[in-house]
This record gives structure tokens, sequence and C-alpha cells, in this order.
């Protein structure tokens, strides 16, 4: 799974509702359980303004290869 963009539903702050975003996997499986570490992509840039956020340009071009993945 590491380094594989995959769709999936991440909670609200409150946990009430989620939404189904992209997020690039920063791991293969972790332990028994099969947890992986996540990292959210965004297109908002307005909210990109902790230290912590890391902005990537990417080409149009490259952008219309990518096919992204459910997984549940």
């Amino acid at each position: 799974m590491k380094f594989k963009i995959v769709l999936i539903n991440f909670p609200f702050d409150d946990f009430t509702e989620s939404k189904l975003r992209p997020a690039l996997c920063l791991t293969e499986v972790i332990s028994k359980h099969n947890q992986i570490i996540l990292a959210a992509i965004t297109s908002n840039l307005n909210n990109a303004t902790e230290v912590t956020d890391l902005i990537i340009k990417i080409q149009k071009r490259i952008l219309k290869k990518l096919v992204l993945k459910h997984h549940q």
C-alpha cells in the first residue's frame, strides 16, 4: 500500500459525519490489525497553514493519469 493514493472516509472533528477524500498511504500494512498511516490530500491551500503541511505542485498532465481506488 505504501505510496498508493486511495479514497477513504475521513471523519469530521466531532465524528458525527465523514467525507470520502483522497489520501496517500505512507506505510505498508502495520501489525496484525492491518493498520496503515495516511496523509490527507487536498487542493484547498487556504487551510495549509501548519508547519507539517506539505505543498506539492503537480503538472496537470500528470493529474489526468491518476486513478483513485476506494478501500474500505
